[in-house]
């Protein structure tokens, strides 16, 4: 087997884990709304897959000192 098929493999092996995952986080809300005002602990690979995470172009602090460094 090649590195890229390792990789390959690896990265469909990765992404059937983290739409797996995200399954359960929402049966986890589904039957339990509570959750969702308390939070549920979730891998933080797994949170950025089900978009938790902001991504910023500028950070506020640099804006206000008149650009990006």
């Amino acid at each position: 087997m090649s590195n890229l098929d390792i990789e390959k493999s690896a990265s469909h092996e990765m992404r059937e884990y983290l739409q797996k995952a995200a399954m359960v986080v929402e049966a986890q809300l589904g039957t339990n709304p509570e959750l969702a005002e308390i939070g549920v602990p979730v891998d933080p690979d797994v949170a950025d897959y089900m978009g938790a995470f902001e991504e910023n172009a500028f950070v506020m602090d640099e804006i206000q000192e008149g650009g990006a460094a």
